[in-house]
């Protein structure tokens, strides 16, 4: 018998949080047909050629802009999904809720589910600030807000407070929680990854190095983490930063001149985008998020986490909840906690065991696969779960 075809449409499949989510779901719920549509290009995209060599088929709408109603985009998805004729229509991130959501319903598909992925829009957002609808993305969620009422059956949320955040902007009350998975036989401690990164940056065992990865972005708020720096290396010689993501490069002219201010430049390390993430997080010391506003579920948080390394992280999202007592929480923008924190983490005897423990328990990769399982078998007929069970 043919496995349940599940249709998942994405706004795009660059590396980020949610496209990453969405390949380690696809990769490891076999018991199901996954193909993927991707609104905008996939051209260059290392994440659709990894889903190919899965044996997952990926298409491109190629909307370009993403605009909020391609028209000619909805009827052309709405075709393919009449084909198509999936017993499941999962939409990933806002772009995609709208226009996945629309055709999906066209195509007379019941099961639409939205994905809801992000956090706050602005700083401040956590505590319900309003939509700001001078901006289009504010919009976008905005129009979310008046058709999740209608469209989708379900909204999974890979946060708790992110989906209490969208509530207060009128989102219906559809929520379904489960939280990102980490793969931990690939996130672990490892020794020779940390030799391996400290001999590229010509840094020996004794010096700690402390670390952020993400994207040269207001959200990550990379300000804050040099400003906390510059006050550590006041009173610490033997320590030392990196910073790693698209952006963080010695080209940046505005992150050069940060720099060049807080003099570190003695002190620090910029990468720019690595594949290595491992061997970089068994490297450190200490791990940092330091993002203001926009994460839901930070992945690399927990990645660092599974990793053994000790954690500073701001109160965004659900930082607080994948610490859980194993890290710090700090209140965002604030440099003087922040570098506090490092510095206790760098102090702290927490051993990694408890530290990757937190991880292996709560957020193994197996236990977000099985709650995805279980969502989906909850929208099938009786018949359906069946076959599935008996696969």
């Amino acid at each position: 018998m043919p496995k349940q075809k599940i249709v998942h449409i994405i706004t795009g499949l660059n590396q980020g949080g949610a496209e990453t989510v969405l390949f380690r779901l696809a990769s490891n719920l076999s018991n199901y047909d996954h193909k993927i549509i991707s609104l905008c290009s996939i051209d260059n995209s290392e994440l659709a050629s990894l889903f190919k060599k899965k044996g997952i088929d990926v298409i491109s709408l190629n909307m370009g802009s993403c605009n909020i109603f391609p028209i000619f985009s909805i009827l052309k998805l709405k075709k393919l999904l009449q084909t198509e004729q999936p017993a499941i229509v999962q939409t990933w991130m806002y772009h995609a809720n709208l226009v996945g959501g629309f055709a999906g319903r066209l195509a007379g598909i019941k099961n639409v589910v939205w994905n809801i992925r992000n956090g706050a829009l602005e700083k401040n957002g956590e505590h319900g600030k309003s939509l700001n609808l001078r901006t289009k993305i504010g919009w976008i969620v905005k129009l979310g807000s008046w058709f999740s009422k209608r469209i989708p059956l379900k909204i999974i949320c890979c946060s708790t407070r992110a989906s209490e955040i969208h509530k207060k902007w009128g989102y219906a009350d559809k929520f379904h929680i489960i939280h990102n998975g980490i793969d931990v036989n690939e996130f672990w401690p490892d020794p020779a990854g940390r030799l391996k990164i400290r001999e590229e940056l010509n840094i020996d065992s004794n010096t700690k190095l402390v670390g952020l990865i993400g994207r040269f972005h207001p959200q990550k708020d990379i300000s804050t983490f040099l400003k906390a720096a510059n006050l550590i290396c006041q009173n610490k010689s033997d320590i030392r930063f990196v910073l790693v993501g698209t952006g963080i490069t010695q080209d940046n002219s505005d992150l050069s001149h940060e720099i060049d201010h807080f003099h570190l430049n003695n002190n620090i390390h910029l990468l720019g985008k690595r594949q290595d993430i491992v061997d970089i997080l068994n490297a450190l010391d200490v791990f940092v998020s330091s993002s203001i506003f926009g994460e839901a579920f930070p992945n690399v948080l927990a990645e660092a986490m599974a990793c053994g390394i000790p954690c500073v992280a701001t109160d965004v999202g659900e930082s607080a909840y994948i610490l859980g007592g194993a890290g710090k929480v700090v209140s965002p923008s604030s440099y003087i906690q922040m570098a506090k924190g490092i510095v206790e983490m760098l102090e702290s005897s927490c051993p990694s065991e408890e530290i990757r423990g937190r991880i292996v328990e709560h957020f193994p990769i197996e236990k977000m696969v099985k709650e995805y399982d279980g969502f989906y078998k909850e929208l099938l007929p009786c018949s359906d779960k069946q076959l599935i069970q008996d696969k």
